[in-house]
C-alpha cells in the first residue's frame, strides 16, 4: 500500500469519525428538545 492511498484512507477515515461526532450530537440535542415537549 502506498503513503498516499494510507493518508488519503486516514481521511476519510477522519471524515467518517466527525460526520459520526456530528450525528450522535444532532441525536442527542433532538431527543432532548423531543423530551422537554412532552
Amino acid at each position: 500500500m502506498t503513503p498516499v492511498a494510507s493518508e488519503e484512507c486516514a481521511a476519510v477515515a477522519d471524515l467518517a469519525y466527525a460526520v459520526l461526532l456530528i450525528g450522535g450530537f444532532l441525536v442527542l440535542a433532538l431527543t432532548l428538545r423531543g423530551l422537554e415537549r412532552l
